[in-house]
């Protein structure tokens, strides 16, 4: 590496992901202000939740483009979030986003109708592919 290079791959988002919304929804706030400025610097509208029961009342009202869902939450859970959304037939995509690395917890919220699984982790890193497979017409990369 030489100077003025950096370790960390800068992120060019193109035009396609410019207003998609992404529904963020994590009980930790800190998390939740992370994520919303990570994913602003992408030029995606946050919307920030902080269990199940608020995504589901947001939804009522708002589109949202893509899900990002934690499992363990106050209030209503991410599994019982799963349950609800697919009860009222959302089609969106849903990532889940946890600290559980068990297998058998992939298993599960993939059968409850996530679309895909990450570690917290690995979020941070995640992210842009995340955007890119998951938002319509999204053609986000790393340069």
């Amino acid at each position: 590496m030489s100077f003025g290079e950096s370790a960390v791959p800068v992120v060019e988002t193109c035009s396609q992901t410019e207003g998609a919304s992404v529904a963020v929804v994590d009980d930790d706030p800190r998390l939740r202000s992370l994520l919303e400025e990570e994913l602003q610097d992408l030029g995606v509208d946050p919307l920030l939740c902080d269990n199940g029961a608020a995504l589901i009342e947001l939804l009522a009202n708002q589109h949202v483009d893509l899900i990002l869902l934690d499992l363990m939450m106050p209030v209503m859970d991410g599994f019982a979030c799963l349950d609800v959304l697919r009860d009222q037939r959302y089609a969106g995509p849903i990532v889940v986003v946890t600290a559980h690395g068990d297998p058998s917890f992939r298993q599960r919220v993939l059968a409850a109708g996530a679309c895909d699984y990450v570690l917290k982790p690995d979020l941070f890193e995640a992210l842009p592919g995340l955007l890119q497979r998951h938002l319509p017409g999204s053609s986000t990369r790393a340069l």
